[in-house]
């Protein structure tokens, strides 16, 4: 026997009512994925390493990046704030070695801070490069 259409209407409602169902269910693992990448970029400045260990594809990252504006809002910031404590460590790792005496460290802040200790960099001289490449070209 054939279906009557209220039959063959309640079987397409509920195929729907799954369908969008898996869907927010997919939607819902998305985000939490994002999230657990976001906390990892936070304390991994290393796209790659931080994707590892929140066990996301880099591949679904950079897709991320691409279609969720919010997303990408927050990676960057996440990637700016963990760049910005390392520098931190790393300029207060320098700043105890100056303070033991080390001095190599203490010429290397001066290089870098102080124009008076820079060593004057010779300028490139790229002329003959361009020559070569024109001649043996």
């Amino acid at each position: 026997m054939g279906e009557t259409n209220k039959q063959q209407s309640g079987k397409n409602e509920k195929i729907i009512a799954a369908a969008k169902k898996r869907r927010l269910t997919i939607e819902k693992r998305q985000e939490r994925k994002k999230e657990r990448l976001l906390e990892s970029l936070r304390k991994i400045p290393v796209v790659e390493a931080a994707c590892r260990n929140a066990e996301v594809a880099r591949a679904n990252y950079y897709r991320w990046l691409n279609e969720d504006q919010n997303f990408a809002g927050c990676a960057e910031q996440a990637l700016r704030e963990v760049v910005d404590l390392v520098s931190d460590k790393a300029e207060s790792n320098i700043i105890s070695k100056i303070n033991v005496g080390d001095i190599a460290t203490s010429k290397y802040w001066l290089d870098n801070h102080k124009k008076e200790y820079k060593k004057p960099r010779a300028p490139q001289n790229t002329d003959h490069k361009i020559k070569t490449l024109i001649v043996d070209f």
